[in-house]
């Protein structure tokens, strides 16, 4: 019954209490795993998915006031419009220990006006991590910080345009 599916995959992505009142919103991550450089390095990221916006763009959207239109460099890929990266060299975005701001030791206004990431950078889990252009190491890039590149290169609407195919005969 297709309806019973979407339940359990509400049910799947649905936050644990006392979070369960907030909307989940896909922003997945991409690797040249099997398409592209096929060398595992993220440089791309995923606009939207079957024509709607995924959380990354539609966050970028309510802060420049852009329309998908507007956007340059975005290219079809499956069912997915894309775009590259442009990326900045890890540690650019300032991080902050969810313990010490939860200790009141950095200053709330340190976080005024910001769009403010939340993830993990323990070096525990490879799967917390991206390889970039920067850097091939496993740790190279945290999923936040990836996070934070996708959106500033959205936000700034700063994706590099990929060049017509005569450029590279």
């Amino acid at each position: 019954h297709p309806m019973l599916l979407e339940d359990e995959l509400a049910d799947q992505y649905r936050l644990p209490y006392p979070l369960d009142g907030f909307k989940v919103v896909s922003s997945p991550k991409t690797s040249d795993d099997r398409s592209f450089a096929y060398d595992g390095v993220t440089r791309r990221a995923i606009f939207s998915f079957l024509g709607e916006p995924v959380l990354n763009a539609a966050l970028a959207s309510s802060v420049n006031g852009l329309q998908p239109d507007d956007y340059g460099g975005l290219f079809k890929f499956k069912r997915t419009t894309q775009a590259y990266v442009d990326f900045r060299p890890t540690g650019t975005y300032r991080a902050a220990s969810f313990l010490s701001v939860m200790n009141d030791e950095i200053p709330a206004d340190r976080f005024r006006d910001k769009i403010v990431l939340i993830g993990r950078d323990t070096k525990a889990e490879a799967n917390d991590y991206i390889t970039t252009p920067f850097s091939r190491d496993v740790t190279a890039m945290s999923l936040a910080e990836y996070h934070a590149n996708v959106l500033d290169t959205f936000i700034l609407n700063r994706a590099p345009i990929l060049p017509p195919a005569w450029v590279n005969f």
